[in-house]
C-alpha cells in the first residue's frame, strides 16, 4: 500500500497570489488529479500544502507516479512545474525544469521532516 505525503508550497514571489492547478498525472497518481485545484490565492510570505499518493496497484510497481502543476501568479500564468513521487511519500522535481517559467522553485526537507517546495523569482 502506497503512503500518502504532504508537501510545503512557500510564496517567495514579491507581490504574488499564487494559484496552483494540476494540469496533468498519470495512472500511477492517485492523488492528486487532473483539474484539481491545489492552492488558491497564496500571497508572498505564505505557506500552503497539498498531500499527493502514488497508485498501489500492480502496474504502478517499481514506478514513480507524476504530476504536473501549472502556476498562476496573480492570474497570469507564469510556467508549470512536474513532480515524482514514490509510494513511501516522497517527492521530487521533474528534470529538466521548464526554461520558459517565470519563476524557480527549490525542494527540500526541513529540519522537522516535511517537504517544502519554495518558489521565487
Amino acid at each position: 500500500m502506497a503512503d500518502t505525503g504532504t508537501v510545503q508550497i512557500v510564496n517567495q514571489i514579491a507581490a504574488s497570489k499564487l494559484d496552483l492547478t494540476v494540469v496533468s498525472n498519470d495512472p500511477c497518481c492517485t492523488q492528486p488529479m487532473t483539474g484539481n485545484h491545489l492552492i488558491s490565492g497564496l500571497a508572498f510570505g505564505q505557506v500552503g500544502q497539498f498531500s499527493f499518493c502514488r497508485s498501489s496497484w500492480q502496474g504502478c510497481d517499481g514506478k514513480q507516479g507524476y504530476f504536473t502543476v501549472g502556476i498562476n501568479s496573480n492570474g497570469v500564468s507564469i510556467g508549470q512545474i512536474g513532480f515524482n513521487m514514490d509510494s513511501h511519500g516522497s517527492l521530487s522535481l521533474t528534470f529538466p525544469v521548464p526554461s520558459n517559467n517565470k519563476f524557480h522553485c527549490t525542494l527540500g526537507t526541513s529540519s522537522l521532516g516535511s517537504q517544502t517546495c519554495v518558489f521565487y523569482s
